[in-house]
């Protein structure tokens, strides 16, 4: 059975554009339940952000206004902000989504 060169290259590209759009789910991409904490108030008079707890361990964010209250539990969706060394070394967050979470 010859295939026809155009339906050989047609069936090639479903392939390659197939496998090129699975990708791998990166662990940290996943949501992930949380409790804030409570204010940083270490920087600048309660400007340092809030404290987000993730599996035990402490997490500094700038966490949205209907959020912001201690004990609140909520599940988040997150990426370490490294972008200045203050941050890298405080274990900053960057929140990417968040919701309330029940129970």
């Amino acid at each position: 059975m010859n295939l026809p060169i155009y339906l050989r290259y047609f069936i090639l590209c479903i392939f390659l554009l197939t496998a090129w759009s699975c990708e791998d789910i990166d662990p940290e991409d996943q949501e992930q339940a949380a409790v804030v904490t409570g204010q940083d108030s270490a920087f600048c008079g309660s400007c340092g952000g809030w404290f987000i707890e993730v599996n035990n361990v402490q997490y500094r964010a700038d966490v949205p206004a209907q959020f912001a209250c201690p004990a609140t539990r909520v599940w988040i969706q997150y990426e370490l902000d490294e972008s200045d060394g203050s941050k890298k070394g405080g274990k900053w967050i960057k929140i990417q989504s968040i919701r309330r979470r029940m129970g």
